[in-house]
């Protein structure tokens, strides 16, 4: 296993990648230049799926593997909406 893949080592530069404070544009795409992943550094193999993540002042590109780990996390550590008071009640 790469070292970059290792789980802890993985999710620590996961995590810098985060940003809990809004909503990223996410697009996804085939790998057709054979970019490595932000995350893990491995080189995305052509033809495989990639992901490019875009926030205000942060963008990034992502394998399968880690983009799975980077939106468990997103999910994980993003704060959930508070319900809204209707104006009926």
């Amino acid at each position: 296993m790469n070292e970059a893949r290792d789980g802890q080592s993985l999710l620590v530069r996961i995590r810098r990648l985060l940003n809990t404070r809004e909503i990223p544009k996410v697009m996804s795409g085939t790998s057709a230049e054979g970019h490595a992943c932000d995350a893990c550094g491995e080189p995305i193999p052509l033809g495989r799926p990639q992901f490019d993540i875009a926030f205000s002042s942060l963008s990034f590109r992502l394998d399968t593997l880690c983009f799975r780990v980077w939106t468990e996390e997103m999910l994980r550590n993003h704060p959930s909406p508070k319900p809204r008071k209707s104006a009926l009640s």
